[in-house]
């Protein structure tokens, strides 16, 4: 049989990647605003936030995704409350992105994992800290995951491929070719609405129906990390959005996240974040205070 090999048609190309971030604005966070010739993609992670793009304003609520035309001024501001955001900027001559432009998109849970992972594989990519304002530059890592630059790229595009989809044609190919992401993304909400409780693995595996072996290996083999792993990220997230916003004491918030002990949640929240939670209050305040100062 003589065998002929078909060149595959790129339709979505990302040529440069110019900035990764991943924020956590405290609440009178107001970045006054900026324009240049690339794309920039904002997705709210928590809360919630004030956008401007050209003269318009939208609110960008949890779970919600913008995509900034090149040229077009855009800034961004917390609106009453603490946000988390992930922001990435890059080329692309696709014109089939203006189909997503402009506009709030709700993500799907499968679009949820893409973003979560662009941020997870920046870090096997780039030395640049993810809440760093005044990067200009990716600079990558010297001795980086092998392949991790691509595959940053590579999830982005299919991020980028799966929302083009539904906003043109309503297809769901890439969204739905994994029931065990579908699992997965399931669990993840489930463990989200979580954090106010004591959680076990156990009761994972009853709520699922799933034995430890299989939860575990979906979890190691998609994030990276084990599920009781996942809860306790989530619970530090949690943690210094409440620190952020200055409503309640360490203690309490400890209480509330259902730390064994104060002793406890601060040990683990240093190994988290190498820094204490006063420590880390008192770094997201005189970050802010840098940043309008200098603008």
């Amino acid at each position: 049989m003589a065998y002929k090999g078909t060149v595959m048609k790129p339709e979505l190309i990302i040529e440069e990647i110019f900035t990764i971030h991943y924020f956590e604005y405290v609440i009178d966070f107001d970045f006054p605003g900026e324009l240049h010739d690339f794309w920039e993609a904002v997705y709210v992670d928590a809360g919630e936030v004030t956008i401007t793009a050209g003269t318009e304003k939208a609110i960008l609520r949890q779970g919600e995704f913008f995509l900034h035309r090149p040229l077009e001024f855009h800034s961004i501001a917390c609106n009453g409350s603490t946000a988390n955001a992930i922001i990435f900027s890059f080329s692309s001559r696709c014109k089939e992105l203006f189909s997503i432009a402009g506009k709030p998109v709700k993500c799907d849970s499968n679009e949820k994992l893409f973003l979560s992972r662009i941020i997870d594989e920046s870090k096997n990519a780039f030395s640049d800290p993810l809440n760093d304002v005044y990067t200009e530059q990716l600079h990558p890592l010297r001795n980086g995951v092998f392949g991790a630059q691509q595959s940053l790229k590579n999830i982005m595009e299919l991020l980028l491929i799966d929302m083009i989809r539904r906003a043109t044609t309503g297809q769901k190919e890439i969204g739905n070719y994994s029931p065990s992401l579908n699992k997965l993304s399931e669990i993840c909400e489930y463990i989200d609405l979580s954090l106010y409780a004591p959680l076990r693995f156990e009761d994972l595996c009853r709520e699922f129906s799933m034995s430890k072996t299989v939860l575990k290996k979906l979890f190691r083999e998609s994030l990276g990390c084990g599920a009781m792993e996942y809860y306790n990220k989530k619970r530090i997230s949690a943690a210094k959005r409440l620190l952020r916003e200055k409503k309640y004491s360490i203690t309490e918030i400890s209480d509330m996240l259902q730390f064994s002990s104060i002793h406890y949640f601060c040990r683990k929240f240093k190994q988290a974040t190498n820094m204490t939670p006063l420590e880390y209050q008192r770094s997201v305040s005189s970050l802010v205070k840098n940043f309008i100062d200098n603008n």
